[in-house]
């Protein structure tokens, strides 16, 4: 899946070089009487639902005479940038990269807006945001430069935002803040439009920073005055531009913004600890449409969890997650955030285990997404090279040679990243080959430090505890220290082999030592690191465990299981993968190469 994408990325890349050096009319024929379904407007209504469809649509239209090559690129682009996978984000970066380079960008400044947003747009998508700043401020100071002052201010909120995901808070905030006072001052619809996406812009910084809560809550409570205002009197905001929505479309457009800000002022108020003011604005929120959509359900679901919903927030994710799979697309920021929140509510349900697994699942994600960035930033510059190297040889050849031309590119491409696919699995096997090496050598080092450790304590302490030392008095281990209690205890069942019974618990060592149960649980929660007899048990059986499966070629696992004093196999499995981090199974294999 990975490679055709890639390789889906260099073929978009290529007929964009060919439309933007082509020549324009060469490439066009005569339409014909079937070719009126490939137009732009075919393709842009359906390009939600059917992007892939409308893709071929566009490119129909261009071969056919009914879009320039320049429109059917910009096109191409706002498809693929509507996408939250990220290598067709690349895809539509790499296309609108090529676009600012056409002589249609040099002379029609809207035409070159229009590139410069998405790019903002799909630097968004994809959490790049060095790409971001580098393409809001070239936007805003485009915007500057036409006299547009009010869009200049809205992308200047853009900039803010991206300035403090790349550590200048500070400078990013006093950019939204500068946005926001300047939009706040008139009463026009695109100000107060603009004014709200500054706004926003400053709350997510506030809430990724987990600071200025009072802040939040008075600036959720401004949106929602400037709405009502709004509605009330329409008439004084008209100003008649594109973004203005019909009459009949303003209570949709305050219930929609007025529903966020509820949302807003509930996550403040429960990061505060004001439960009953977190409760009234969810009710508030709960009013509007928005809050059985989709998006508004993730928004208010950790809110909710905070104040102890966790199941509500576990069937939105549910929702979500069925939403995703439908989408193709698991992997992104809304997953992490999921896996976070899912371990949170285990955690909460007392089910640690789980709370563990969904952890550690989060971390590896998160640093999956993170690994996956990089290497799609590497990706880019380098066909950003590419593609300039591309289009100076290119640019010389007519359009029939550049058909060619591009069979065989592709061909040498897919053959390429196929041999570095099978390159890349290769390696991939050998690291996790060479890492489990290492655990187990790690783990094994692990074990015989103890058992040299253990073996000097009991030559300091006079020799190993007998098993036929029957005759100890209990009142002189109840004069023992925590820790000189422990040791002796510890020995005793190591010498023994007392945690080979399964059912060996605090029980068995009260009535094999005749002391309390008291005083037992103190020896090992006090005098020792494991912190309970269950815990240290259980580590005795893993290290004997681990000797079976080192010796052992002919034991079973779940033998090896049962002979360590494991009840079960899959208790065995799950307590040596959390303690090891490695399965059994991949430890005797490394263990026994």
């Amino acid at each position: 899946m990975r490679l055709r994408i890639v390789t889906y990325l260099i073929v978009l890349a290529l007929v964009v070089i060919t439309g933007c050096t082509g020549g324009g009319t060469s490439r066009k024929r005569v339409p014909q009487a079937g070719d009126t379904l490939y137009t732009e407007e075919r393709a842009m209504a359906i390009y939600d639902s059917l992007p892939e469809r409308a893709l071929l649509i566009l490119d129909s239209a261009e071969v056919v005479g009914n879009m320039t090559d320049y429109r059917a690129g910009l096109f191409r682009a706002k498809v693929l940038s509507k996408s939250t996978a990220m290598q067709q984000q690349d895809s539509a970066i790499i296309i609108c990269e090529a676009l600012l380079r056409h002589d249609e960008a040099q002379r029609n400044v809207d035409f070159r807006q229009d590139v410069l947003e998405m790019l903002v747009n799909a630097s968004r998508m994809r959490h790049d945001y060095e790409e971001m700043v580098h393409w809001t401020t070239e936007l805003a100071q485009l915007l500057r430069g036409q006299g547009l002052a009010t869009e200049a201010l809205r992308t200047d909120a853009d900039l803010g935002l991206a300035m403090t995901h790349i550590g200048q808070v500070d400078e990013g905030l006093a950019k939204i803040d500068n946005a926001i006072q300047r939009l706040g001052m008139t009463t026009k619809f695109n100000e107060l439009d603009a004014w709200l996406i500054a706004v926003k812009r400053k709350i997510n910084v506030l809430q990724e920073q987990e600071m200025g809560y009072d802040e939040m809550i008075a600036l959720a409570s401004q949106i929602q005055q400037r709405l009502e205002d709004f509605a009330a009197h329409p008439d004084d905001y008209h100003d008649g531009t594109y973004r203005e929505p019909p009459k009949e479309d303003i209570p949709c457009y305050h219930d929609f913004y007025y529903a966020q800000a509820c949302a807003y002022k509930a996550a403040a108020y429960t990061a505060q600890g004001n439960r009953a003011a977190a409760q009234r604005e969810i009710g508030a929120f709960r009013q509007y449409p928005y809050s059985h959509s989709l998006d508004g359900r993730m928004m208010i679901a950790q809110t909710l969890a905070r104040l102890g919903d966790y199941a509500t927030m576990l069937a939105t994710y549910d929702d979500f997650e069925r939403y995703m799979v439908s989408e193709g697309d698991t992997l992104n920021g809304a997953r992490v955030e999921i896996l976070r929140g899912r371990a949170e509510a285990a955690n909460a349900f007392g089910h640690t285990t789980q709370a563990y697994d969904y952890m550690n699942r989060y971390d590896e994600l998160k640093s999956q997404l993170s690994d996956n960035l990089q290497r799609s930033k590497a990706h880019l510059y380098a066909a950003r090279y590419h593609t300039l190297e591309l289009e100076t040889a290119l640019h010389q050849e007519r359009v029939i040679h550049m058909k060619n031309l591009l069979v065989n590119v592709i061909i040498g491409m897919v053959l390429f990243f196929v041999v570095v696919a099978a390159v890349y699995l290769y390696r991939q096997r050998r690291l996790l080959s060479e890492k489990n090496y290492i655990l187990v050598s790690k783990i094994e080092d692990a074990q015989e430090y103890k058992r040299l450790y253990q073996s000097l304590k009991a030559q300091k302490n006079g020799g190993t505890a007998r098993s036929d030392d029957d005759t100890t008095d209990a009142t002189r281990l109840e004069a023992m220290t925590d820790v000189e209690l422990f040791d002796y205890i510890s020995e005793v069942i190591r010498h023994e082999q007392l945690f080979l019974n399964p059912v060996c618990d605090r029980q068995t060592l009260v009535e094999r030592f005749h002391l309390s149960e008291k005083r037992i649980g103190a020896a090992f929660s006090k005098g020792s690191p494991y912190g309970n007899v269950s815990n240290f048990v259980r580590n005795a059986r893993l290290e004997y465990a681990c000797q079976l499966l080192r010796k052992s070629t002919t034991m079973s696992i779940a033998d090896v299981a049962a002979a360590s004093g494991f009840p079960s196999y899959p208790r065995f499995a799950m307590d040596f993968k959390a303690a090891y981090s490695i399965s059994p199974t991949e430890y005797r294999r490394q263990s026994q190469a």
